[in-house]
């Protein structure tokens, strides 16, 4: 089983990556402050583009207040705590399975080839 975070989505990726010994282009997604949303390429960039798979969406300031009460603190306490776990345990698969090394250099190229997949679309 795998759990990423969204907050580490570079690193989740390619941890999952690199536990199923796969290409980066395999995991790669588009992210970007120009667009507003993800898009994912579909074949052929001519002749099928860029889908787009979701957008922004503003809140509204009662429920801004409510995620930041201690009601929602304790309703989601469990949650954090999950958070926390899968936190501590990319790392520590990252340390002890794959090597802090060889993580950090394949984290250099999945980069480029996010960078790549961005241009693209």
């Amino acid at each position: 089983n795998f759990i990423g975070l969204v907050e580490r989505m570079n690193e989740s990726l390619l941890l999952l990556q690199l536990m199923l010994d796969l290409q980066p282009s395999d995991v790669a997604i588009i992210t970007s402050s120009k667009k507003s949303g993800d898009f994912l390429i579909l074949g052929n960039k001519e002749k099928d583009g860029c889908q787009r798979l979701g957008y922004k969406r503003d809140i509204f300031p009662g429920a801004q207040q409510f995620l930041e009460s201690d009601e929602w603190k304790q309703l989601t306490k469990i949650e954090y705590m999950l958070y926390d776990a899968v936190n501590r345990s990319i790392d520590h698969t990252i340390d002890t399975v794959i090597g802090r090394d060889r993580f950090n250099n394949a984290l250099e190229e999945f980069e480029k080839v996010q960078q790549e997949v961005t241009e693209y679309c």
